[in-house]
């Protein structure tokens, strides 16, 4: 809004104004939030480390009776625990990165109510002498 705003040379609540005039509600955007489904890898997610840790088991029995010498199965069960705490940080990161824009919004929306002054102009101070609502409490 503010890039608008400055284009057509006028304030970001003309701006507003306009466009709730034409029937367009500038604070109701679409926030599509993807579900974010749990990252598995051969059984592994790394968000349940009991689950976890009978997968490791049971793939290392699997790596016994395959290799009998048992050659490489400490590499083998160290791979799947890098593996586990690679997919705990990706589960727990991930759905965190889908809710930012949400949150993103939401700083928008108040750092909107912070940068227009009551009476419907746009304020410039830069001393810290914004008027958030109006209030006598909030002058500075």
């Amino acid at each position: 809004m503010s890039a608008l705003a400055e284009a057509a040379r006028t304030s970001r609540p003309t701006i507003y104004a306009d466009l709730r005039s034409q029937g367009i509600d500038p604070d109701a955007r679409p926030m599509n939030e993807v579900p974010m489904a749990t990252v598995t890898i051969d059984g592994l997610t790394g968000t349940d480390v009991e689950a976890d840790g009978r997968t490791i088991l049971n793939a290392a029995h699997r790596y016994v009776a395959d290799h009998p010498d048992g050659a490489g199965n400490g590499e083998f069960q160290a791979d799947l625990v890098q593996l586990s705490q690679a997919l705990a940080a990706y589960n727990f990161i991930r759905p965190r990165h889908a809710a930012e824009p949400t949150a993103r919004h939401g700083r928008d929306r108040a750092l909107h109510l912070v940068e227009v002054a009551p009476g419907g102009q746009a304020s410039g101070s830069t001393s810290g002498c914004v008027y958030r609502t109006g209030l006598p409490s909030d002058r500075a």
